[in-house]
């Protein structure tokens, strides 16, 4: 479907039924999630395993889609000395007052990746 041209001009429901992003969900312990994480910045590719590395080669892709906030939520989670402390610390958040004291980049905006 791409050879021939006719994906791109499938909905986004029709384009993620023959071509799904997700192809494995795995539980990783906290160290490798963030190792994952930290290494989709790096300037050579570093693929996840052995799959993604195939995948790559094959579609000639060369970076994975950077991670830095995924990582950065994962450091501030792990940061919680326990599970109940990090339920006190968000019990009294409210999604509205977090977006504006962690929000940066606004709409109409872009971020540019090197």
């Amino acid at each position: 479907v791409v050879a021939d041209g006719s994906f791109w001009s499938m909905d986004k429901e029709t384009k993620e039924r023959v071509s799904p992003e997700i192809r494995q969900v795995q539980w990783l312990d906290m160290r490798s999630a963030i190792l994952h994480s930290f290494t989709s910045m790096n300037k050579a590719l570093t693929p996840v395993n052995k799959f993604q590395e195939q995948e790559f080669l094959r579609l000639n892709i060369k970076r994975r889609d950077p991670m830095f906030l995924t990582m950065a939520t994962m450091l501030e989670v792990e940061s919680f000395p326990s599970i109940e402390s990090l339920q006190r610390y968000s019990h009294d958040l409210t999604p509205d007052e977090e977006l504006k004291r962690s929000q940066w980049l606004y709409e109409g905006l872009e971020l540019c990746v090197g």
